[in-house]
């Protein structure tokens, strides 16, 4: 539902503003207002949620990406183990609080239950390890390498992580 959310948000977007590219981004209230007039209530809020946090990320402003990621993912939770595992990969790079990493443990941990690949098991190994869990980290550290192995992948920044960890 959330790669739908996305694809409806950027039709949107380019219709209400046809010179973005040119003229760079609408303020988040003129993005809103777009929305609202194209969509129902809940709908336009969910896409106008979604946009702000995409853009944000787009601008390197984790600042502000955070906290409005946060919020989208909590008021509507994603099925989407890709979403999922951007947005904690996000937050492994450039997030420190502590109470926000912890959010991006929930995600990275339902992207693997969604579909256990190499790529997220990294993510969610480097984040138990930027969060003090060493136990978890190194254990699904080693299942990511499992995986890359299964796969031909290259896993050398999954070695580095386990090597830090030991």
């Amino acid at each position: 539902a959330n790669g739908y959310i996305q694809i409806l948000a950027q039709v949107i977007l380019q219709e209400a503003f046809p010179d973005m590219q040119t003229e760079g981004l609408p303020s988040n209230e003129k993005i809103a207002e777009a929305m609202k007039a194209k969509l129902p209530a809940a709908l336009a809020a969910q896409t106008s949620l979604l946009v702000e946090m995409v853009l944000y990320k787009e601008q390197k402003d984790m600042k502000n990406y955070a906290p409005k990621a946060v919020e989208y993912f909590k008021k509507y939770p994603s099925e989407d183990y890709n979403q999922l595992n951007e947005a904690a990969w996000a937050f492994y790079e450039s997030v420190e609080d502590a109470s926000m990493l912890k959010e991006a443990v929930k995600w990275a941990e339902k992207s693997v239950q969604l579909r256990s690949l190499y790529f997220n098991n990294d993510t969610l190994a480097s984040l138990y390890y930027k969060t003090g869990d060493q136990k978890k980290a190194q254990k699904t550290a080693e299942k990511a390498i499992e995986l890359a192995k299964a796969d031909g992948e290259d896993y050398a920044a999954t070695q580095e992580l386990l090597e830090k960890i030991k």
